[in-house]
């Protein structure tokens, strides 16, 4: 994640492993989080976008739907220890 000066994001790479037989990116949530300011409102639309971007197979290692919400919790995550 690179912010410019007025906190905007000015670029995003998010990657996660475990959603597919290789690392993905989730390229529509990158897009949507460009150019817009990196606040917590903006990170919760983020999230529900980065749950439903992925189509993650069930294994007996997690459920899909674990595999999204971590996912998201990742990207909260990340936003909570970079805010300032």
């Amino acid at each position: 994640m690179k912010l410019n000066t007025d906190k905007t994001i000015g670029s995003a790479v998010l990657a996660f492993g475990g959603m597919a037989a290789k690392t993905q990116r989730a390229y529509k949530t990158e897009e949507f989080l460009v150019g817009k300011q990196w606040n917590r409102s903006n990170v919760e639309k983020a999230m529900e976008l980065l749950y439903n971007e992925f189509t993650p197979i069930s294994d007996a290692r997690s459920f899909a739907d674990t595999r999204r919400l971590f996912a998201k919790n990742l990207l909260l995550k990340f936003w909570s220890e970079t805010k300032n």
